[in-house]
């Protein structure tokens, strides 16, 4: 898929998930550089304003290449940036994964169990995705949380580059 399956934003009760632009690099730096958050990331720590430009600039490609990606997240009411969530190939296979990260202080309000679901429906009813796949660190018990309560089952532990992560699949019904 190489045109964009949508046009514009999506919108929940609160959130708008948008595409994500060079100039949300700082944005997300404000969320990622923080070690509670990076710890649920590959990096396992904060990141760095140049790991973060990568970071992003890889999730740009993705939205490039295939017409879809990771969304940022904004909240409606006062337009703050709070993280990102949304879809991607996961490299080297055909499988579409789900991914988020919010702002720590975000933690805890529904956030990313509202973008995720509005992330399940774009790639259910608008990309037309059969299966979706979450990868979960081991200890991100939070992130495992959400997950499940979208409606993902559990499949296997497995070790990934060195990073040791639990695996999850959701088919379209």
């Amino acid at each position: 898929m190489s045109k964009k399956a949508y046009e514009g934003a999506i919108e929940t009760e609160r959130l708008i998930l948008r595409e994500l632009s060079t100039s949300d690099i700082q944005n997300v730096y404000e969320i990622v550089r923080q070690d509670l958050v990076g710890l649920g990331l590959r990096a396992g720590k904060g990141m760095s304003l140049k790991e973060t430009a990568k970071y992003v600039n890889k999730f740009l490609e993705h939205w490039d290449r295939f017409g879809f990606g990771v969304f940022g997240l904004l909240d409606k009411t006062t337009g703050t940036f709070v993280g990102h969530c949304g879809l991607r190939y996961i490299e080297g296979t055909n499988d579409v994964e789900i991914l988020y990260a919010l702002e720590s202080n975000q933690w805890g309000k529904g956030y990313a169990t509202e973008a995720s679901k509005a992330s399940i429906r774009y790639a259910f009813e608008i990309l037309k995705v059969s299966k979706l796949t979450a990868r979960v660190k081991l200890a991100n018990y939070r992130s495992k949380k959400v997950i499940e309560r979208m409606g993902f089952e559990y499949l296997y532990d497995k070790n990934n580059n060195g990073i040791e992560l639990s695996y999850y699949e959701l088919f379209n019904k």
